[in-house]
């Protein structure tokens, strides 16, 4: 009786121990994994700020920046004719009709 008592014991402890173990482990993973986005999204929006604006800015290729084509100034005059025809306006900018 008093052994299957101290075995209860120990299974109880253990387990509570492994709950633990894993709980600070999951804990741990979020807190690292926020830090890393959060100083990647304030590294990327800094670089954006800081960038001067000029017509010959260099091109940025696909693989910087997760996929997304950019365009130089130069080459979106052209493509849209001197900004000949707007379209409307977007979110944040007016947008004009363009071929590549």
């Amino acid at each position: 009786m008093y052994i299957l008592y101290i075995r209860n014991i120990i299974t109880y402890t253990s387990c509570l121990f492994l709950k633990g173990v894993i709980s600070t482990v999951f804990v741990t993973l979020v807190v690292i994994t926020s830090i890393y986005f959060y100083k990647r999204h304030n590294i990327h929006s800094r670089n954006l700020s800081l960038q001067p604006f000029r017509l010959d800015s260099q091109r940025i290729s696909k693989s910087q920046n997760f996929g997304v084509e950019h365009f130089i100034f130069k080459d979106l005059y052209k493509a849209t004719n001197n900004f000949d025809k707007k379209l409307g306006d977007g979110g944040s900018a007016e947008v004009f009709y363009g071929k590549r």
